[in-house]
Formats: C-alpha cells, structure tokens, sequence
C-alpha cells in the first residue's frame, strides 16, 4: 500500500502543476483537483460492492490495475474535462484500494494490538505520502515522466497483495449514515472534520500553485510539500494525549487558532529563504493534520458503543465532502483575488472552527463521558477509512 500512496503523493503535486500550467483559469484548476476528492469519498462508501462480489484479493487487484491505467491517461489527454473524470475515476479506486487494504488489517489484528499496528501503518502512509512528495526531484515535469513513474508505483502495490497465501476476511458489514443525528450530537467534531478537509483539500490540491506563484522551483515545491506531510507525524501523539485529559473541544480550538496563525506565515514563501519556509510549512502541517483525528475521536467520545461505526462513516463523509469543496473554492478565491489569497483562504477556514468551538463551549458544558476513546493518530481518508479503524466497531459488527 505504501506504493499506492508515494503514488498519490506524486501525483497530487503533479496535477496542480500541469493543470495550472495547461490552464491560467485556477477555478477550473479547482474543480480537476476536487474531483479526486470527490470520488475518493464515493470510493470508501461504495467500495465495499466490489469486495463483497468478488473478494479482497480481486477487487484490491481491479483497482490498482485501474488507478495506473487512469494515471497513464493523464498523460495522453491534456483536456480538462477529460482530467476531471480520470481523477474523479483514480479518486474511487484509491476509495476502494484503502477499504480493501484497512478492513483487512482490521480483520487479521487482535483488539489489544490494533492501536498499535494502525499507529505503525499511519506512519508509514504518511511518510510514503511525503516520498511521493521528494520523487519531482527525479522527473521531468514537462514530460510524461511522472505519469509513467506514478503508473508503476500503483501497479507495483498489487503485487505483495496478489501473491498474499494470507486468507481472505470476511466482506464488510455497512451501516447506514446518519448526518444530521451526529451533527446535532457532536457539531464541533462534524464541522472540524469538514474544515481539516477543506484545509488539507486545499493545501494538496493548490499549495503547488500556491508555492510556484512565489517563484520556487519544481524541486523546492515538492521538498516544501514533504515537509508539510512529515510535520504532520509530528504532534499527533503529544496534542492527541493532551484532549484525552481535557475538553477535547478546548484542544480542537488550540490546534485550529495555531493552524490559522501558521497559515499566516505561508505568505512569507519565497524561493530567497527556502530554510525559513520549509520549517514554516513543517509547522504548519504539524497543526493541520491533527485536526482530523481530534474531531473523530471528539465525535466518538459522544457516541454510544452501537453508533460508533455510523459516526466514524459520517466524520469521513465530512472530511471528504471538504477535500472536495476545499480545492475548487480555494481556486475561485486565488482567481478573484490573487495567489496571496490561498493563505488567507486557509485561516479564515479554520478562524470558522475556532468560532464555533467557542460559541460551543460556552453554551454547553463538557458532557460526562463514560467511555472515552482514547486518542490514536488516525490516517486521513485519503489514506484510511476511519470507519473500519474503531475497535469499538467490532461489537457492532458482531465479530
């Protein structure tokens, strides 16, 4: 899977460089990136349908041989609109890949090590999501290069699993999703959720811009956007095990208010100082990213044990539907008022949480919480559909 993913990361950069190269328009830009995250989200949903017909093995198989044929596409075509469906397309089958690939791993772990085996594999997607990164250093952006290179690495991640003697899980267990019984449970969580997908939507989709419009290079871009994902690993556990001794909502606050300041800092991107903007970019990543598994876990806490499964779906849904609106809305922004407007974008988005995280705290005081979950640093659904993560799940699913 960490093939899969380095591919991802490779190709999340490529495809803001050569659509905005293509295209002056970073509206239209918006919307090619946004259509990953849109059928990304439909993916983790409906991707069990495969699965349940044909079986892990085959279904993780069919999608990666069709995520490399979508990406080697990319680099027949120079349409827009024909891009817009090829990522909308590779968007579903990474959906589906990471599915097949989690529900797998939850299957085979025993509940008191699950904690730990997915804390080990979050680290390496993220990290693989970082090397996809640092590959634009070894291509030709002008060429099909990246296209051939990312094609590979899908291709090359089915192989471990298709020679696998490992059995087969069982097909996943879906339940229904409620949005609006979990928005009126846990409105902080939901509406965190949502803007750390509009955040990280916008960053992955629309940072490349972002960063060539200050002058930097191909090689400085993708060494600042490794540096961002890195710094995500970094305060996942500290701030994490500071909300499991306080409000979590009071954490979510913290950690949105320092995304927003950091966010402020991106305007001082620049090719004369990369030492600088590497570190404020690591900064802000650390914040950032940590923002999701805060708001999961938020929304767990509330849950009863029989709803937990529903309310991770629905905290997904969320992410995903902001990583969808995030890229095509940051662009329109970037088109109206210039590149400059991409930081701001970012912290008025997260200066919303910040808000509602107050107005929250203020009218209704910490519940008492019988069973709180404690935090684990949970891979993005780019890289992890949460829903089958929770150990708690497992009661529901009767297994």
């Amino acid at each position: 899977m960490s093939s899969v993913i380095a591919a991802n990361g490779l190709l999340y950069t490529v495809v803001a460089l050569r659509v905005t190269a293509n295209d002056a328009s970073l509206s239209s830009s918006g919307l090619v990136i946004a259509a990953f995250a849109t059928g990304l989200m439909f993916g983790a949903l409906k991707g069990s349908w495969f699965i349940e017909r044909v079986g892990h093995i085959r279904s993780y198989a069919a999608f990666c041989a069709l995520s490399t044929i979508f990406t080697l596409l990319l680099g027949v075509f120079e349409s827009k609109e024909i891009w817009f469906l090829l990522r909308a397309a590779s968007g579903f089958c990474l959906g589906g890949s990471c599915l097949v690939i989690e529900s797998w791993l939850s299957e085979q772990t025993p509940d008191k090590r699950r904690g730990v085996i997915f804390a080990v594999y979050i680290t390496v997607c993220q990290l693989a999501l970082a090397g996809g990164q640092m590959l634009l250093h070894f291509v030709d952006l002008s060429t099909n290069q990246p296209f051939v290179l990312a094609g590979a690495l899908y291709a090359l991640g089915l192989v471990p699993v298709a020679l696998t003697l490992t059995p087969q899980p069982a097909p996943p267990i879906q339940k229904r999703r409620s949005l609006l019984r979990i928005i009126r449970l846990a409105p902080v969580a939901v509406l965190g959720a949502l803007i750390s997908g509009i955040t990280l939507g916008s960053l992955l989709g629309l940072g490349p811009a972002y960063a060539e419009s200050t002058g930097l290079s191909e090689s400085q871009i993708s060494t600042l956007m490794a540096a961002c994902i890195a710094g995500g690993i970094a305060l996942q556990w500290p701030i994490g095990r500071l909300s499991d001794r306080i409000d979590r909502r009071i954490v979510i606050e913290f950690v949105a208010l320092a995304t927003l300041l950091a966010s402020l800092f991106l305007l001082n991107t620049n090719a004369e100082s990369m030492y600088l903007g590497t570190i404020t970019w690591a900064v802000f990543g650390a914040f950032a990213f940590v923002i999701y598994p805060l708001s999961l876990a938020h929304g767990q806490d509330l849950a009863r044990p029989e709803d937990i499964v529903t309310t991770s779906g629905t905290i997904v849904f969320c992410y995903g539907a902001g990583a969808a609106i995030g890229p095509a809305a940051g662009a329109l922004v970037m088109d109206l008022a210039g590149p400059n407007a991409f930081p701001i974008w970012l912290g008025s988005s997260n200066g919303l949480l910040v808000i509602i995280s107050i107005i929250r705290i203020l009218v209704r005081r910490r519940l008492p919480i019988e069973h709180s979950v404690d935090f684990a640093p949970v891979a993005l659904p780019e890289v992890a559909p949460a829903s089958a993560m929770d150990p708690r799940g497992d009661c529901e699913v009767g297994r």
